[in-house]
């Protein structure tokens, strides 16, 4: 195969889940329910990370916090929180290198709110997916996200430290 004319300028190097926390309700109910209970709703809530540029590596490192709480229906009415039957964090950091020197402030926004978490969530969707699996819920598949429509509806950049 001969080598290809085109070179991404931008690399996804690796990745690594660096926390899960796994909570559930230790009641009959839950206990003796195969897969999910019903009358109950799953919640999510994702948050980026502060992200970093590594200077003399040019290297992004990009991260983003996730929580499932499965809570009682009506779902309006739960405090996520505090009336969760089962609830899930979980972090994941991602490394990205650079061929040039860092990038310019609107690729590089594009990149540490878009790209990457649409390049690192397929990797949480399937880390949630076998937990949840193995945990005794079933067959659940967390649903596909807008990563460019939460992008636009976090408010704050996303202030990038830079590392020497």
């Amino acid at each position: 195969m001969a080598a290809s004319s085109v070179i991404s300028g931008f690399r996804f190097e690796a990745y690594k889940v660096d926390f899960i926390t796994y909570r559930m309700k230790n009641t009959v109910a839950m206990l003796s329910s195969p897969g999910t209970p019903e009358h109950t709703s799953w919640n999510l809530q994702f948050a980026f990370r502060q992200p970093s540029y590594m200077n003399k590596a040019r290297k992004y490192a990009v991260g983003m916090n996730v929580k499932l709480s499965l809570i009682p229906d009506p779902p309006e009415a739960a405090d996520v929180d505090k009336d969760f039957l089962l609830q899930v964090e979980l972090g994941i950091g991602g490394l990205f290198s650079v061929e040039e020197d860092r990038l310019t402030k609107e690729v590089e926004e594009e990149l540490v709110r878009v790209h990457a978490p649409a390049i690192l969530f397929p990797y949480v969707r399937s880390t949630l997916t076998s937990l949840l699996s193995n945990a005794g819920f079933g067959s659940f598949i967390l649903p596909l996200l807008n990563i460019q429509e939460m992008a636009k509806q976090t408010p704050v950049p996303l202030e990038i430290r830079v590392v020497e």
